[in-house]
């Protein structure tokens, strides 16, 4: 079940960037700073034997790094068949069948899931900010979960101070719009879609009681987001500087709930 607006709108505009998906990442050297920060997170919590459902996979970037790392199955789902069709093009080329298989399906019906019981669940880069029904999706993961199962999200925030210097530019709009209730208007390959921001706080609540926090640590808090490159390109000294600020102080409190994303890691604990 795929209906509503939001999510056709969703899958549209992630289905036309699918084609350039992963050279828009290859090419951006701070996103690829990014993804290795999250993979590493990942790969404190991750083993041999695991079985891993990643909502949102995109193209598979990161589920097949994954299997080439930890002998692992994952089954990854997605709203955008672009995005889908690109992923299964590569576990065709690279002879992953029997290690990942994918479902055309919105995590907001995850009680569809073609299986159940997993070691561990994944969603990268702020797929889960793409609902305000968020407290639906963490409701229906206890049904699918193995005792001790982890999961790791990768979550925008509404505090982002990189956004709020955007005030200095008297772009009071893009500085605060992380904190408009209702839902702030995105943009993908001009395709416009509303987008929630949830702060870990309130991550947490939504999973309750049977999920123990085990990590959060911030993304791009002073190091600049994705979406920054041409600071980076002008200030590449800095940037470093920056670079070992981030490092230090993204596992810091009240720093490692903040910046343009954080991760964050609970175990399941019925």
């Amino acid at each position: 079940m795929l209906a509503s607006n939001l999510t056709t709108k969703v899958a549209e505009a992630f289905t036309n960037q699918s084609i350039i998906f992963d050279e828009i990442d290859n090419n951006n050297p701070l996103l690829l700073k990014l993804r290795t920060q999250v993979r590493g997170h990942v790969c404190n919590y991750l083993k041999d034997g695991d079985s891993l459902l990643e909502l949102n996979a995109g193209t598979g970037l990161d589920a097949l790094y994954f299997t080439k790392k930890f002998k692992i199955k994952i089954h990854a789902i997605d709203i955008s068949e672009g995005m889908l069709h690109q992923f299964n093009q590569k576990i065709i080329k690279e002879n992953q069948e029997v290690n990942i298989t994918t479902q055309h399906l919105s995590y907001l019906n995850i009680n569809e899931l073609s299986y159940r019981n997993f070691d561990y669940v994944f969603s990268n880069f702020g797929g889960l900010n793409c609902t305000s029904k968020l407290n639906n999706v963490m409701n229906q993961l206890p049904q699918i979960l193995k005792p001790g199962a982890i999961l790791t999200f990768v979550i925008m925030p509404p505090f982002c101070p990189w956004e709020i210097l955007w005030i200095f530019r008297s772009n009071f709009k893009k500085a605060f719009r992380r904190f408009k209730k209702g839902g702030s208007d995105s943009i993908v390959e001009n395709t416009v879609f509303k987008t929630w921001y949830y702060s870990y706080f309130s991550l947490k609540k939504m999973l309750g009681k049977q999920f123990k926090p085990l990590d959060v640590e911030s993304m791009s808090l002073v190091f600049p987001p994705p979406q920054s490159t041409k600071f980076a390109k002008k200030y590449p000294k800095l940037l470093l500087t920056l670079e070992k600020v981030d490092k230090i102080i993204r596992h810091i409190p009240p720093f490692k709930k903040w910046g343009d994303h954080y991760i964050a890691s609970f175990q399941f604990n019925p």
